[in-house]
């Protein structure tokens, strides 16, 4: 008899023990399955079918009462996450050895690709690729020095400093100089994208084969980024948009912008807040209160805070850093002189 109770108590200990271990199983693997989706974002788009799979499998683990399957369970886990995550990176890595000359659709449309979007690396080789002048130099201001300078091949675009006019030299020859006054410069193989501040700082289109204009945006812009088929571009009313030119079709994206960066991420200045955000506008992210976006690159955000105790340090202006993914912060330059957008 007292046998048949500890047989009874021993059986029951085991099933609370298996319960307990495949709970914490089930628990481990939740966090996988997170960590999975941060580390890679190229898997969201296809989040439903492996969240789907992955709770067959978590449901068949749960109904087996043995203690084996504990194993079995995590290393299916893994490679049903493990093997697309592989794919990705491969993709991934063969969009950085593209070249104009043979893959021009496929960077023109990277930024529709989640899985070249979402990376820093793809995002920076379809710009070497692809533009005359990265993105984030003509974003800052620091470029109007620079007279927004585009080089591409035998090309040289650029704004002029005395007449503020676009011109186009090839080999060195004057090609093409434009009657308005410019304003920020963009330039690709096929074309020019500009705005035309003597047409309310609309933003237009200059085809480099036959030397036309066309309207790409009506409304005032106060600054663009071209992204292979798609335009952001913010408008003199702080209304931030994506653009895909080919189809005249626009998105709004968000308000109350004063400015913005790209990357991986659209980085921008929503009035004394630095935010993050998705390019279709969705997963905004606080990163900063009350400080100044003064410029991004390879995933690093630069900013001062508007606060004059923290934004001055004795007699010097502070300028910070804030890496995005380990999400520190630093001081990464101190100056006697206001500190401008940086590039």
């Amino acid at each position: 008899m007292k046998l048949k109770k500890r047989e009874k108590k021993e059986k029951k200990l085991n099933k609370a023990w298996i319960f307990i271990k495949k709970g914490i199983a089930i628990f481990i693997s939740g966090i996988i399955v997170f960590s999975f989706f941060i580390m890679e974002p190229g898997l969201i788009p296809y989040a439903p079918i492996l969240l789907i799979l992955y709770l067959i499998l978590a449901v068949w683990f749960w109904i087996k009462m043995e203690v084996k399957p504990v194993r079995k369970f995590l290393v299916l886990l893994l490679l049903l996450y493990g093997m697309p995550t592989a794919s990705i990176e491969m993709k991934a890595d063969r969009f950085t050895k593209y070249t104009k000359e043979d893959h021009k659709d496929e960077l023109n449309e990277f930024l529709s690709d989640a899985v070249y979007g979402n990376r820093e690396e793809c995002f920076e080789h379809y710009e070497t690729e692809m533009l005359g002048i990265r993105n984030n130099m003509a974003l800052s201001g620091a470029a109007v020095s620079k007279n927004y300078l585009n080089k591409m091949g035998d090309r040289k675009i650029y704004r002029t400093e005395k007449d503020q006019t676009l011109v186009i030299e090839k080999n060195g020859k004057n090609e093409y100089t434009s009657k308005n006054k410019t304003g920020e410069i963009i330039a690709d193989s096929e074309q020019v994208f500009y705005i035309n501040r003597d047409e309310n700082q609309r933003l237009e289109r200059l085809d480099l084969k036959t030397k036309q204009s066309s309207v790409v945006m009506k409304d005032g812009v106060e600054k663009f980024a071209v992204l292979g088929d798609d335009i952001i571009a913010l408008n003199l009313k702080g209304e931030l948009y994506r653009l895909r030119w080919k189809d005249k079709e626009q998105e709004k994206l968000a308000d109350y912008i004063q400015g913005f960066y790209v990357g991986k991420k659209l980085f921008v200045q929503n009035s004394t807040q630095i935010v993050s955000m998705s390019y279709e506008g969705k997963n905004q992210e606080l990163l900063e209160k009350n400080a100044a976006l003064k410029g991004y690159e390879d995933g690093k955000v630069y900013y001062i805070y508007l606060d004059t105790k923290k934004n001055k340090s004795g007699e010097e202006y502070v300028l910070y850093e804030k890496d995005i993914d380990l999400d520190e912060n630093r001081v990464v330059k101190r100056s006697k002189m206001p500190i401008q957008n940086i590039y």
